[in-house]
């Protein structure tokens, strides 16, 4: 079958701003997920989140998508090193950054943090729910959200050295993403506590043995600009592609594995009880956000942290002289 048959076969995909799909060519059946907001990291904006949960919910309809890579598209000035997944949630676009004097923002009210908290609380909600195949390609250093919800990836991989962080206790939020019981259950006590509570840098290769990360792959088979395509490349290896990528719509058509016994399984290991519960506690952690981010500590908290990120780029800038 010709390239524009095979096209006509596989719906078109959306356009987003913040978010770009695109399917893999050897296989159109997996489809790659890009945050795509380089300039800032690929901050957890509230139209980056919204674009998130729009893209999501049209691959988990979409018939013709079986499984979804997500990645990060990388700024082109950063180095390999210093390249970023995600840089987590905007604290600028919420309004509570300290003032241009140096002191704290104000308190916000709990009906105003709660609309900033609704549309996280409603991505984690799409996490959850989501039936297919869903694996990470952590391209870089990764923050907050964008580390409590890989704990809902299949599969994750990872490049040696890159930073796995929730600030919460830098800023004076707490526990979100469903951390507060999956980080338990995969990392056990000692990470979980240096993840939710010391806001430690968490570095790839510590998460391999709990499985939190499947592998971390060496500069030999990929970089930030590449791993999408190296873990595209695995997972159509394992399903076995057909020589005809049409057949893979059809019952059977992988050549190793069965994609319906694969959403099997899944079905099973998160069941509607499992789903009700994690949206439970979805709810019952960003309330506890909400309640704290409305508190007269919080604003006082991210001046701390916004005083220590600004001594921090001193003493680099200094050690350059």
């Amino acid at each position: 079958m010709s390239g524009a048959n095979i096209a006509s076969v596989f719906s078109k995909l959306p356009v987003f701003k913040n978010i770009v799909l695109t399917r893999y060519a050897p296989l159109p059946t997996l489809v790659l997920f890009e945050l795509n907001d380089p300039a800032t990291g690929n901050s957890m904006s509230v139209n980056m989140v919204a674009d998130w949960i729009s893209a999501l919910k049209f691959c988990q309809s979409e018939s013709t998508v079986h499984a979804v890579v997500v990645s990060g598209c990388i700024n082109e000035r950063a180095s390999d090193e210093r390249a970023l997944f995600c840089s987590g949630a905007s604290l600028t676009a919420r309004g509570v950054m300290p003032k241009e004097d140096g002191t704290a923002a104000p308190a916000r009210s709990v009906k105003e943090c709660r609309q900033f908290t609704s549309a996280s609380r409603a991505l984690v909600d799409a996490f959850i729910d989501f039936p297919k195949l869903l694996i990470g390609a952590i391209n870089g250093h990764a923050y907050g959200l964008s580390v409590t919800t890989a704990s809902f990836y299949d599969e994750v991989f990872a490049l040696p050295g890159r930073v796995f962080k929730t600030p919460f206790a830098d800023i004076g939020l707490c526990a979100e993403g469903c951390s507060s019981r999956l980080f338990p259950e995969i990392l056990g006590p000692t990470l979980t506590a240096r993840l939710l509570y010391w806001s430690d840098e968490v570095k790839s290769e510590e998460l391999l043995p709990s499985g939190f990360v499947s592998e971390v792959v060496p500069p030999s088979k990929a970089d930030p600009r590449t791993l999408h395509t190296y873990a595209l490349s695995r997972l159509a290896d394992r399903l076995g592609v057909p020589a005809n990528p049409t057949d893979a719509l059809k019952p059977g058509g992988y050549t190793k594995l069965s994609y319906a016994s694969i959403l099997r399984s899944k079905a099973l290991r998160r069941d509607q009880l499992a789903r009700a519960e994690l949206h439970r506690l979805n709810e019952k952690e960003m309330e506890s956000v909400t309640q704290i981010m409305a508190s007269e500590e919080f604003p006082l908290g991210v001046l701390r942290f916004a005083n220590r990120q600004a001594e921090k780029k001193k003493a680099a800038a200094a050690s350059k002289l």
